[in-house]
């Protein structure tokens, strides 16, 4: 009504609703009625009539109503921020979060509870907003940090009980249930009419509260430690805090860490740098936002389109996100950035983003890592893996007839002075990948990657069928590597969308983006992987693969991943970002070692196929 037909009209409507709500007497009803009405009342910026109207819904609210308690809260924070009553809107704000955590524990289908924290996103935007107000950049910057971890965490239940999924992860989701089952059966003792044997309920009403308060406990204690076994693993979930020192000491010399929120009307930008933490910000709407990046990704991630019209919307992405952090002098001294993105900016291809005067791309001023979250980074550098120390690599083509350039591509691994086996057609399985991922090689995958955007956990590269059994049957899916306990140096998956999140949604702020064959490759203990965020051809695809492995010997792997970038955007087969921009580096960095080497095995003969494939 209000949307059709105005204000006026909408407060007809709900002074009705009011009224069935007192004839049908019920909580429910008139909890409803409370919160449509704090929900107008914000809509048209009336916090005054937003704090009425909660109010009157809060003697409606009972233990275990996480529901509608999180919208309470949520409501409450944003009408006391709009009068300026920041402590108490900080404080709403946490319970708000903490409503959404509970719920997302209560709900069995992972899917659902991923959707249904999605959807209360913005108070995660509202809390940061609240604090950063208050001058608390530092509390603003871990709870940013929260919003951007939830996605991969609901889909850990899918995984539940395979090797290498995190102990803490699985028992915190457990937890969290038994605490909406207590909350929900202490609701249930006090409705109207189940008292009849007062004694006895007031005796199981005290059961439920000790069981509570113990399951309460054991959760806020298993969130609170930290365990050396699973540190790096709770960082790259979101299952541990970021602690801003623990970031800012990960940082090298040159490199800046850009972690953004998006919120309604504001982008956020956490510079983090060795010196300190600064926040800038600039005021764009969410669904601007989200309307550029489908028009970049559209034009840029499909050969022949005519990717110069995607211009205008990259540089005002450039505008958004990076000239902020510049104007302020925060970028002065940095070559290297660290993007951890929020929502659709995880499609973001940043390294193709054009400065607004000179036009220039960000890769040929900064090396780009990209990060799912800002805890990532502290996590990866913590691991004690010494890269520098493998020497071993497999690079495999199984579809060499469908993809001829990959064949030429998994030989290229060898200029990379490793001692390298390469396999191509049926020799290339998925036993011998697991095996080499396990064993601490590095892997190169030129191959079909494959998206599912109905169950991301079911996302896959094809490889070549073994056995015909579970762990060999050429479909290596993101599940069954969250099963795994990797201990590669770099895993590159040169394959279709294997960075890439499931899918478009209406709210931008609503993209995970964590939940990719590489994220649950760095999870599962990778130091490094590169993906790509969509559908890459087969010929520029082993060009890239070549110039990255050409460009490694004596060098860190994001300068010669950058280098590999910049190569390809200057020559003029694969000037369009469709050749080059899409890929993705995440992890650690570092430099393999230099020890000599070839190939230990090359498979049939060269195929006479010329086609253009995308590994797809």
């Amino acid at each position: 009504a209000r949307r059709l037909e105005g204000p006026a009209q909408a407060r007809l409507v709900l002074a009705e609703a009011h009224r069935l709500a007192e004839r049908l007497q019920t909580r429910t009803a008139r909890l409803s009625v409370a919160l449509a009405d704090a929900r107008l009342a914000d809509a048209s910026a009336d916090p005054a009539g937003a704090l009425r109207a909660l109010r009157a819904s809060a003697s409606e609210v009972r233990p275990g109503d996480a529901w509608a308690e999180w919208e309470v809260e949520a409501l409450t924070a944003r009408a006391f921020a709009r009068t300026n009553q920041l402590d108490s809107a900080v404080a709403a704000g946490r319970r708000a979060v903490a409503a959404v955590e509970r719920v997302r524990g209560n709900l069995g289908s992972t899917t659902l509870r991923s959707i249904v924290v999605a959807q209360r996103a913005a108070v995660y935007g509202d809390l940061v907003l609240a604090l950063l107000a208050q001058g608390r950049a530092d509390e603003a910057f871990t709870v940013a940090d929260a919003a951007r971890s939830r996605s991969l965490i609901e889909h850990l239940g899918e995984a539940r009980g395979e090797r290498g999924v995190p102990r803490q992860a699985v028992e915190a989701d457990a937890l969290l249930r038994r605490i909406d089952y207590l909350l929900q059966q202490l609701r249930d003792t006090e409705q109207p009419g189940r008292a009849e044997r007062g004694a006895a309920e007031d005796h199981l009403a005290t059961q439920l509260e000790s069981e509570l308060a113990t399951a309460r406990d054991r959760y806020e204690g298993l969130v609170a430690r930290r365990s050396d076994g699973e540190a790096a693993t709770g960082g790259l979930l979101g299952l541990t805090a970021p602690r801003l020192d623990d970031v800012r000491a990960a940082l090298r010399p040159g490199e800046v860490l850009l972690a953004y929120l998006l919120t309604d009307s504001v982008v956020v930008t956490f510079v983090v740098r060795r010196d300190g933490l600064n926040v800038v910000r600039a005021h764009v709407t969410k669904e601007t936002i989200g309307h550029q990046v489908r028009l970049v990704r559209d034009l840029w991630s499909r050969p022949g389109s005519d990717w110069q019209r995607a211009m205008p919307a990259a540089t005002a992405l450039y505008r958004t996100l990076v000239q902020p952090a510049e104007d302020a002098g925060l970028l002065r001294d940095a070559t290297r950035l660290v993007v951890v993105p929020h929502g659709v900016l995880g499609q973001v291809p940043f390294a193709a983003l054009p400065h607004p005067l000179s036009g220039e791309f960000l890769v040929r001023r900064y090396v780009v890592t990209t990060l799912p979250l800002s805890s990532g980074l502290s996590a990866l550098r913590s691991r004690s893996v010494d890269i520098s120390s493998q020497a071993h690599a497999l690079a495999i083509a199984p579809f060499p007839d469908e993809l001829p350039a990959s064949r030429e591509e998994a030989e290229a691994v060898t200029v990379a002075r490793l001692q390298v086996r390469v396999r191509h057609g049926a020799s290339a399985t998925e036993a011998m990948v697991r095996r080499a991922l396990g064993q601490g090689s590095v892997v190169h995958l030129a191959t079909h990657g494959v998206l599912n955007a109905r169950n991301p956990m079911f996302s896959r590269v094809e490889l070549a069928r073994g056995s015909g059994r579970t762990a060999d049957d050429g479909r290596l899916e993101v599940h069954e590597l969250f099963g795994l306990v990797i201990q590669s140096p770099l895993v590159f998956f040169s394959g279709c969308e294997t960075g890439a999140e499931a899918g478009w949604s209406d709210d931008p702020s609503q993209h995970g983006g964590e939940l990719s064959l590489a994220q649950a490759t760095l999870t599962a203990g990778a130091a490094n992987v590169i993906s790509t965020l969509w559908r890459i051809d087969d010929a520029g695809a082993a060009s890239f693969a070549g110039r990255f492995y050409r460009g490694l010997v004596g060098r860190l792997l994001t300068d010669a991943f950058a280098e590999a970038q910049r190569g390809l955007a200057t020559d003029v087969r694969y000037v369009s970002p469709y050749y080059w921009a899409g890929y993705l580096f995440s992890g650690q960095d570092g430099q393999l070692g230099p020890q000599t080497g070839g190939p230990r095995s090359v498979s049939s003969s060269t195929p006479t196929d010329v086609r253009r494939p995308s590994r797809r």
